[in-house]
């Protein structure tokens, strides 16, 4: 054990006293370092924490989720939808985009705006009407906070590529919850084009009936 002490201290203690400077800065440095892996973790959580609070606020939250780690084949989703109960599903794919000028990675969520029941609140003021959802060519909504106006065109970032939208509307933004204010949403035929996920989802969301045990629903599905 001595021997360690002593070959510890020649090693270590005595270079350090020797170069009070230089050591000082590989502390700094590590410490450094620790702090730039652990920001990075935060900032990580951060984004992928507004990211589902945006997918609550939008589409509401499910019982279930059902997910893959490849990716879900769209043609699931036509099996569970003939099922003979009475379950509600939204499927819907996930990535990140960037407003060009802007530079901030933003939620880019992809929904079924034209099976979903939330289609209603996707128009051209912003507010619930009958007005199409489809006129203009590659229709975006986006939250408040984005600053765009209706019929507005921007060019994003979305995997690499770039690509240009029509701000069809903006979305209300709700009093619960503020986290849809930043996000970007597009029907999922058109999100699955643009991200190059053809025929994929990212998942599924289940609204199971009211009053119902959620582990019996997911022993059947």
């Amino acid at each position: 054990m001595k021997s360690y002490v002593l070959l510890f201290s020649r090693l270590f203690i005595r270079p350090a006293a020797q170069e009070p400077v230089r050591s000082a800065l590989t502390v700094l440095a590590v410490a450094l370092g620790v702090g730039v892996v652990i920001a990075i973790d935060l900032a990580g959580q951060a984004a992928a924490g507004s990211f589902h609070a945006s997918l609550e606020s939008l589409t509401g939250k499910g019982d279930l989720l059902l997910t893959t780690t490849a990716g879900i084949d769209e043609r699931l989703l036509g099996t569970l939808v003939q099922l003979p109960y009475d379950l509600k599903f939204s499927p819907r794919i996930e990535s990140f985009a960037s407003i060009e000028g802007k530079g901030a990675a933003l939620p880019f969520i992809g929904l079924d705006l034209i099976g979903a029941a939330q289609a209603s609140n996707f128009d051209a003021s912003g507010s619930a009407s009958s007005s199409p959802l489809f006129t203009q060519e590659n229709p975006i909504w986006v939250g408040p906070a984005l600053g765009l106006h209706a019929g507005q065109h921007v060019k994003l970032l979305i995997n690499d590529t770039f690509g240009y939208f029509t701000v069809a509307g903006v979305l209300k933004q709700s009093k619960a919850w503020q986290a849809e204010s930043n996000v970007i949403v597009a029907d999922i035929g058109l999100a699955q084009r643009v991200m190059r996920r053809q025929g994929r989802l990212d998942s599924i969301d289940v609204e199971i009936p009211s009053g119902s045990s959620i582990d019996s629903w997911r022993r059947k599905l």
